[in-house]
C-alpha cells in the first residue's frame, strides 16, 4: 500500500560520528569517506541525522572498504527504520502491558504528536515481538545471546554486518519481566529461526 500521508518534517538535527577511529580488522586509522542521512521519529522529536561513515582503505584488511557507522545510531533506531527504539518499546508496552489493540495504540501515538499510520503500528509491534523472541530464545535473561557461527551459516544470511547499539528495556508478553538488550550487537538480515527480518549478535 502506498503512503498517503507525508512524513513529519524534522524539528531537530544531529551529526553522529563513530567513536572508534581505528579499524577493528587491522588497527589502521579509518577515513571519514562519506555521509549518510536519515530522519527518525522518536517520542520526543523528529530528528534529521547526519551520519559520518568511516571505511578502512587498507587493501590487505578483511574489512577493506566496509562502512563503519556511528555507534550512537543504534541507540536511536534500528537499521532502515523510520521510528525510534523508544516508539517500539512504547508500542510493545501498550500492547502487552496495557492490553490495548492496534487501533487504540495508533490513537495513543497520534495523541503524542507522532505522524504514523495504523499499518506502521502493526509493523512496529512485529519488530517488538522479534526482539522479545530473540531475547527469550537463549533463555539466559537479562542478556541476549545468539550463536555467531550458527547464524552465519544459516541459509539466506549474508556476511554484511551493521553495528548498532541498543540500550532499551521492554516488557515480555509472557511474564512482563524487564529485559535489557546488550548494548553492543551486530544486526544482519537472516532467514532462519522463524524470523523474517533481523537478528542480533553479541559482539
Amino acid at each position: 500500500m502506498a503512503r498517503i500521508a507525508a512524513r513529519a518534517e524534522a524539528n531537530a538535527q544531529r551529526t553522529l560520528q563513530p567513536l572508534i577511529r581505528d579499524c577493528p580488522g587491522c588497527g589502521r586509522r579509518m577515513v571519514a569517506d562519506y555521509d549518510n542521512y536519515r530522519t527518525v521519529a522518536t517520542l520526543e522529536e523528529v530528528v534529521a541525522l547526519r551520519l559520518k561513515i568511516r571505511r578502512c582503505h587498507n587493501r590487505d584488511c578483511p574489512r577493506y572498504h566496509q562502512p563503519y557507522r556511528p555507534e550512537e545510531e543504534g541507540r536511536i533506531a534500528l537499521p532502515e527504520h523510520e521510528f525510534g527504539l523508544d516508539v517500539i518499546a512504547l508500542v510493545g508496552t501498550l500492547r502487552y502491558g496495557s492490553h490495548r489493540r492496534v487501533p487504540e495504540i495508533h490513537l495513543g501515538l497520534l495523541g503524542r504528536g507522532l505522524v504514523i499510520c495504523q499499518r506502521s503500528v502493526t509493523n512496529l509491534l512485529d519488530r517488538y515481538d522479534e526482539l522479545v523472541a530473540l531475547s527469550l530464545a537463549d533463555k539466559i535473561p537479562p542478556h541476549l545471546h545468539i550463536d555467531k557461527d550458527q547464524l552465519r551459516s544459516a541459509p539466506g544470511t549474508d556476511q554484511t554486518q551493521r553495528k548498532v547499539t541498543i540500550d532499551m528495556q521492554i516488557v515480555t508478553p509472557e511474564n512482563a519481566k524487564e529485559l535489557y538488550f546488550a548494548e553492543s550487537v551486530y544486526w544482519k538480515p537472516i532467514a532462519a529461526c522463524g524470523l523474517a527480518n533481523q537478528a542480533a549478535l553479541i559482539c
